[in-house]
């Protein structure tokens, strides 16, 4: 079945045209960057997915259903951009914000992302890749067959971002989870998901990553060679 498909979508901010005639599909189990430059729609993209935008023209399916009539919530979990970095004083602790909507399976989401002896301790406390970790938690705590996550690593140090990357490989591989990494993090694509939408607000590309890193139409749009990619991926290593 396919998690998502996405038919002939268009939208627009009054005159603003954001995208046009956006038409892809991500079948279940899929890891999935969706890329593209400042302004061109990915965040507009994903307020239409969970539905907090409605089509202007086009159609979305959820699970195969109509995105309108489609009520299992629960099966899509989202992180969103800048969720991160907790006042040390906010007063909530690890369990309160990771089951603040449903802590039937707070035990279980906890131990996915190695974090239940944490349960009690103050949010603010937590470094700001185990805040990151326990908002994906929260996010696992419906059980969801979807996982979107927006920016996920803007604002964490590098160790914390290796980590995170490991971890949502993890969740892929042992939970056969479909994820949508929203990312300017080209290096981490190349090296972690297997497919690449690319918007630019028209679909730019959309297929594998090693066929999205390889064409020339990659520099021209990103403003720099697919060599410092490679480079890139390989300091990382």
């Amino acid at each position: 079945m396919k998690a998502i498909e996405v038919k002939n979508l268009s939208f627009a901010y009054g005159q603003q045209k954001v995208l046009s005639d956006i038409s892809f599909s991500i079948e279940e189990g899929e890891y999935v960057a969706i890329l593209g430059p400042n302004g061109s729609g990915k965040s507009t993209l994903l307020r239409l997915l969970l539905g907090l935008l409605r089509p202007q023209k086009g159609q979305i399916l959820l699970f195969g259903q109509e995105q309108g009539k489609f009520k299992n919530l629960n099966w899509i979990g989202y992180l969103p951009q800048r969720a991160v970095h907790f006042d040390q004083r906010f007063p909530a602790t690890v369990e309160e914000i990771v089951g603040m909507y449903g802590s039937e399976n707070l035990t279980w989401a906890l131990e996915q992302v190695n974090l239940l002896e944490k349960r009690k301790e103050l949010i603010g406390r937590l470094s700001g890749g185990q805040q990151q970790r326990a908002l994906i938690a929260r996010a696992l705590c419906g059980k969801p067959k979807l996982l979107i996550l927006d920016e996920p690593t803007s604002g964490v140090d590098p160790a914390a971002q290796e980590d995170f990357y490991k971890l949502l490989a993890h969740l892929h591989a042992s939970l056969e989870l479909s994820i949508i990494l929203v990312s300017h993090d080209l290096a981490a694509v190349a090296r972690e998901v297997e497919r690449v939408i690319c918007l630019n607000k028209k679909l730019f590309f959309h297929g594998s990553k090693e066929a999205f890193f390889s064409q020339e139409e990659f520099a021209h749009l990103y403003s720099y060679p697919v060599a410092w990619l490679k480079h890139s991926e390989e300091a990382g290593q």
